[in-house]
């Protein structure tokens, strides 16, 4: 969908105009060209089809039944024609002809002004297709038609909802707002409740509903049914606004507790279901990667932008394609929400830290300790790197060896280092380079944990 910016819109649209008048000429030639020897091999190809088969291909789109559909998906592939059959079925003045007209025609593309885009989805013209039950879910036996609507066992007594969401004329059908005001409306407190609980989820480490996706009869009671509401309510009066909820949470005497716990507490609440105490946390492998880009004073904070590609171990990209080092070096710098996501190609750093598999729906995050994680951090490539740059930033704002382990505490957990901290680093240091030390410290739990 092209997004250009207002003044930019009408020259963009001018010189798209005059590139596909330069453009229409030359396809149209290379399709008249082609289209005589492509309909012979779609012939050819054809007639080793059923019947039936052959009759679904001749029908036009618009007019084939579901059936029909059905053979022409299944069939698709025998029926392909390539670009070499093509080719091969030319005589040898055509082919110099095809040749010269692709090769026009690339040079041409290649010189398409860009319009900006963005991925997104629009209703399709005319009246939206009907849906049927299928007797015995088979495809070529449709049996009642069915409307959209929503589950009577959710709408039930809810005067707010209607039963049956009319078509609408014009471009949109209307289905996609009606959902959207259903799923948002005062009348249904489902959706509220499950987004203050998610997020509760990811600031406590377990939601009041510990069961996040499951609010129905199989998933656990809520551990503070009251909370729940009033967060809900709270959530929707402010315009459902997530920052305002996370900001809520994170102020809270609750959120601020300790997580040192009294053994009378521990032996009523060991699972800490009532909330007395804050939960220890592993962070997650983004926080902890865009820690230690903060802490070594190379953190990239540019907003926005297409994801990035960051260097990562050639022994992970055996086997796989598609993964091109960006070249720009400080897009490598970038906060860990920029990396660009593939489904078959984790970055390894944050699969370590239970990255979730792409593939699949996830409604908590894992927090596991494991070997892998203290090798990561012991010798991974961006541990290492921070390491030589937090090492290099505490040279320059300090002087003495006892300046200098204070300036990596500061710059590393926030704080300074105590009497018997201060006094191991310095003799770590009479045998060990700066580098060392600050690796160290990425290694305690304090570093990694939210305490």
């Amino acid at each position: 969908m092209p997004i250009p910016a207002e003044d930019q819109r009408a020259k963009l649209e001018a010189a798209l105009k005059e590139f596909n008048a330069q453009l229409k000429p030359l396809q149209e030639a290379l399709a008249k060209l082609e289209e005589p020897h492509r309909r012979k091999l779609l012939d050819k190809k054809l007639a080793n089809l059923p019947e039936d088969a052959q009759r679904a291909h001749r029908t036009p789109d618009d007019q084939r039944t579901a059936g029909q559909k059905e053979l022409v998906a299944k069939t698709a592939r025998q029926v392909g024609i390539s670009a070499s059959d093509l080719t091969n079925a030319l005589s040898e003045p055509e082919k110099v002809q095809q040749r010269d007209l692709q090769a026009r025609i690339k040079k041409l593309e290649s010189q398409k002004p860009a319009m900006p885009i963005a991925i997104g989805i629009q209703d399709a013209k005319g009246p939206a297709p009907k849906t049927y039950l299928l007797a015995r879910g088979e495809l070529s036996n449709p049996s009642n038609e069915v409307h959209p609507g929503f589950p009577i066992i959710l709408s039930s007594g809810q005067k707010t909802v209607p039963a049956r969401v009319e078509a609408k004329s014009g471009s949109s059908t209307g289905r996609r707002t009606a959902l959207a005001n259903w799923i948002a409306s005062d009348g249904n407190p489902l959706t509220s409740r499950v987004m203050v609980n998610r997020i509760w989820q990811h600031h406590f480490g377990r939601g009041i509903v510990p069961t996040t996706s499951d609010f129905g009869v199989h998933g656990e009671a809520p551990s503070h049914p009251e909370l729940l509401d009033w967060l809900a309510f709270t959530f929707r009066e402010g315009g459902w606004s997530i920052k305002q909820m996370h900001k809520l949470m994170l102020l809270s005497a609750t959120y601020q507790q300790t997580s040192l716990v009294a053994p009378d507490i521990l032996k009523k609440d060991p699972e800490n279901r009532y909330v007395a105490r804050m939960n220890r946390l592993r962070l997650e492998g983004e926080i902890i990667r865009d820690n230690l880009l903060a802490v070594s004073g190379r953190l990239n904070p540019k907003l926005g932008g297409p994801g990035v590609f960051p260097p990562i171990p050639a022994e992970a990209l055996k086997g796989a394609t598609g993964w091109i080092v960006s070249p720009d070096k400080q897009d490598h710098y970038r906060r860990s929400i920029y990396i660009f996501a593939r489904r078959n190609l984790r970055f390894p750093f944050l699969e370590t830290f239970d990255l979730p598999d792409s593939n699949l729906s996830c409604p908590k995050r894992e927090r596991s300790t494991t070997a892998p994680q203290a090798l990561a951090l012991l010798n991974a490539s961006d541990v290492i790197q921070a390491a030589e740059a937090l090492a290099a930033n505490v040279a320059k704002a300090a002087t003495t060896d006892e300046d200098h382990v204070a300036m990596a505490y500061r710059m590393a957990l926030g704080r300074r280092p105590s009497e018997v901290e201060a006094k191991i680093a310095r003799r770590f240091l009479e045998k060990s380079p700066m580098s060392e030390l600050c690796r160290a410290m990425f290694n305690l739990n304090e570093f990694v944990y939210l305490d």
